[in-house]
């Protein structure tokens, strides 16, 4: 299948939506779950961007965050 950039926008903007309410759900900050997730504080930051992070890493974030994804 090739790539679609409007299916490829609407993931990350899915992505980016899941980990908002997750977020104020688990009532933590984008910077303290990455830093509990990679040990840095970007990996929120970079979602927000627009820069959707590897499946392990999105899958851990998630997971820390209480949303199941499967």
């Amino acid at each position: 299948m090739m790539l679609d950039p409007a299916r490829t926008d609407d993931f990350r903007r899915r992505v980016q939506s899941v980990v908002a309410e997750a977020l104020a759900a688990k009532n933590v900050s984008g910077r303290r779950a990455s830093l509990d997730v990679v040990g840095n504080d970007g990996l929120v930051r970079d979602i927000r961007a627009g820069i959707i992070p590897s499946a392990e890493r999105l899958a851990a974030l998630l997971d820390y965050l209480g949303y199941d994804f499967y």
